[in-house]
């Protein structure tokens, strides 16, 4: 690497556009000046923007239609080597700079993701929720999955009804939770070619990346504070949080459940209790750090001389079957359960994801730390931020206490940006957490 791009922490080494419609195979990296990356533990692939010169007629060299190959290679500082297929999924914008030359903005979208939009499933499978997303994604899109398999639903047999594979996969994704109610995750990285189908569950208890090295906002030295080393938060955002009437609204903070067999016609009546269901549930479960225990939710508010999480805002009625299968391998359908606390695990579920995105964090940090170590480092990881608090009454002659027990924690990377730039490569982490934090220091 050469001085400019050891400062920025990354060089792109290719970025070969082609389709198989020609011979037609075009290096574009010289010509690209921006190239912007997502990741998101809401989807099971990648989506990317790059902005480029073209003075060499490329689009119209390529015939861009909309579905040619892009292989994006990058290179770190310690020399590790990442590679990534996307394809064209559209043109977003052209703009002429003079009679011989445009800008040109094209949005891309993981090769598997493409691929999958053209393939339709109507068939079979037998299996917990974990094996058939493993099944799908190999049979279909030929990758391979990387998850725990301890789904608490177990055994079933579904009809993938006429969905593409990634659909699928989000399909049996929303059935699926360990046996506490974790809600499952199917994501992809930039860091592999590997797709993930985790539980919340081994996400958050996951030691932090940066346990020793917070990332930390503050005015003072960008590289010494408090005597310790740490990463810098160049911006942040902290806005939209806090939604509890949306919680509300939707049946997340106290709800009647019926789930009405169309077998039988039975009617099972579930309660639902944020409080005890998913909080109390999860502390017992050592899901909480002891250090990070403050839940993410009122509890001892009322309304009208009701407890929160005791009043049922909402009744929500669901269809279910069940026994269809009894004495032929005694299989689940997608919605069976066969008890009450059994449904009660997938409305604690969904009721996670709910509490997880209630108070996002987005942090602008530098790229390059999260390219040098080879390994996933950004969403569906730990890490800890630091920021102090808003009390100037405060003495501060001890710097270890004033910290925003709000702010400052451990948080789950939910989403990332990518940005690579020819003068530089950062990152945009919008992180989340169940609980703040409750000791004196990080």
């Amino acid at each position: 690497m050469n001085n400019i791009e050891n400062q920025r922490g990354y060089k792109l080494l290719s970025a070969i556009l082609s389709t198989d419609r020609n011979d037609a195979s075009i290096d574009i990296a010289p010509s690209i000046t921006d190239i912007d990356l997502f990741e998101h533990m809401d989807k099971p692939y990648l989506t990317a923007t790059i902005i480029f010169l073209d003075d060499h007629g490329i689009v119209q060299q390529i015939d861009m239609q909309g579905i040619e190959k892009l292989t994006l290679q990058w290179e770190a500082l310690n020399k590790n080597v990442l590679t990534k297929d996307f394809r064209v999924g559209k043109i977003f914008n052209s703009t002429k700079g003079d009679d011989r030359s445009e800008v040109v903005v094209i949005e891309l979208i993981e090769e598997h993701a493409y691929l999958s939009n053209a393939i339709n499933v109507n068939k079979c499978y037998v299996g917990t929720p974990a094996s058939m997303v493993t099944t799908i994604a190999s049979e279909h899109l030929n990758k391979d999955v990387q998850t725990s398999d301890n789904t608490f639903q177990g055994n079933m047999k579904v009809i993938v009804p006429n969905l593409t594979p990634l659909k699928a996969i989000k399909w049996l994704q929303q059935r699926a939770t360990n046996q506490d109610g974790m809600p499952y995750y199917a994501y992809s990285l930039l860091s592999d070619n590997v797709l993930r189908f985790k539980h919340l569950g081994d996400i958050i208890t996951q030691t932090p990346s940066n346990k020793n090295k917070p990332f930390v906002y503050s005015q003072a030295s960008a590289t010494q504070i408090d005597g310790n080393q740490h990463y810098i938060i160049e911006s942040y955002k902290y806005e939209n949080v806090e939604n509890m009437f949306s919680a509300i609204q939707n049946g997340f903070s106290g709800a009647r459940y019926q789930f009405l067999n169309a077998s039988n016609g039975f009617l099972d009546k579930i309660d639902f209790d944020a409080k005890v269901d998913v909080f109390d549930n999860i502390k017992d479960k050592n899901y909480l750090g002891k250090n990070q225990d403050n839940y993410n939710f009122p509890v001892n508010s009322k309304i009208k001389d009701i407890e929160l999480n005791k009043q049922k805002s909402k009744t929500i009625t669901r269809i279910s079957s069940s026994s269809l299968y009894n004495g032929s391998g005694d299989f689940k359908t997608y919605g069976e359960e066969q008890s009450a606390g059994a449904y009660k695990k997938n409305i604690v579920g969904h009721a996670l994801k709910h509490y997880m995105t209630k108070t996002p964090i987005s942090i602008a940090v530098k790229g390059s730390p999260f390219l040098m170590d080879g390994g996933n480092l950004t969403v569906g990881t730990v890490i800890r931020i630091k920021f102090f608090d808003s009390n100037v009454v405060v003495d501060r002659s001890n710097t270890d206490i004033g910290i925003d027990k709000k702010k400052s924690g451990d948080y789950m990377i939910y989403a990332c940006r990518h940005s690579f730039k020819i003068e530089k490569y950062d990152l945009n982490l919008l992180c989340t957490k169940i609980a703040n934090y409750t000791g004196e220091n990080l």
